[in-house]
């Protein structure tokens, strides 16, 4: 089965989280954020481990821990 996607990219603060809101409230679309991701993983797991790490100084993610929350 294909799934589409729309990627909003952007910086802090440019309604990224706001036009999702609004996308997903078309039917048949889901609104669902990296930063959702990341705050529901277990601090315990590698990743969590990673997101803390990060967070806890105000810095974002890097690419390659990203990357791979959405790949695995």
């Amino acid at each position: 089965m294909k799934y589409r996607a729309i990627l909003l990219f952007g910086a802090p603060g440019a309604g990224k989280g706001t036009q999702g809101k609004i996308l997903g409230q078309i039917p048949n679309f889901v609104h669902f954020s990296c930063g959702d991701a990341f705050r529901n993983l277990r601090v315990d797991s590698k990743l969590g481990r990673v997101f803390v790490e990060f967070a806890s100084k105000g810095q974002l993610v890097p690419d390659e821990p990203t990357i791979e929350l959405w790949t695995t």
